[in-house]
């Protein structure tokens, strides 16, 4: 499949189709402020400045040909504030930081408890996951040491 041109947010794009032959086209797009940009033009093409706003990632269209769907196609857009790729695997890494640390609390509560279990690969979020888990323990256990020395009699 070949990738087309890279849309951005916050930018104006043209999109207009032309039915052959003088055949009735139609644009359908899920975003209603979307489908308010076209506009059926004088010789049948329809046209539309689109901007997508905000809204990053796929977005599909429909063209319809005599009310029949003809063709369907996607475009990505990319952000323009983060390096897509980059920010995005940070992004996706502290979601599943906080699902990890929000199982591991979770089943604290329970009678058995959640430890850490032996993995074959475990991915470097778990591995930080359970390290911070069990610092954190361990920064409460000697906190709570200090607060309450128990002092022998001996010298």
């Amino acid at each position: 499949m070949e990738a087309g041109p890279r849309l951005f947010e916050q930018r104006d794009y043209l999109l207009a189709v032309r039915g052959q032959g003088g055949r009735g086209v139609e644009i359908e797009h899920r975003d209603p402020n979307v489908m308010e940009c076209f506009d059926v033009e004088e010789d049948g093409r329809v046209a539309g400045l689109i901007n997508f706003g905000s809204q990053v990632g796929t977005s599909t269209f429909r063209v319809l040909v005599d009310g029949k769907p003809e063709l369907e196609f996607d475009v990505e857009v990319f952000p323009t504030k983060l390096d897509y790729k980059t920010d995005y695997q940070q992004m996706l890494a502290e979601v599943q930081e906080t699902l990890y640390a929000l199982a591991f609390e979770y089943l604290r509560a329970t009678w058995q408890g959640a430890k850490a279990m032996p993995s074959a690969t475990p991915t470097q979020i778990e591995w930080l996951v359970i390290l911070r888990a069990v610092a954190d323990e361990l920064d409460r256990a000697l906190r709570h040491i200090a607060a309450r020395p128990v002092r022998c009699g001996c010298r």
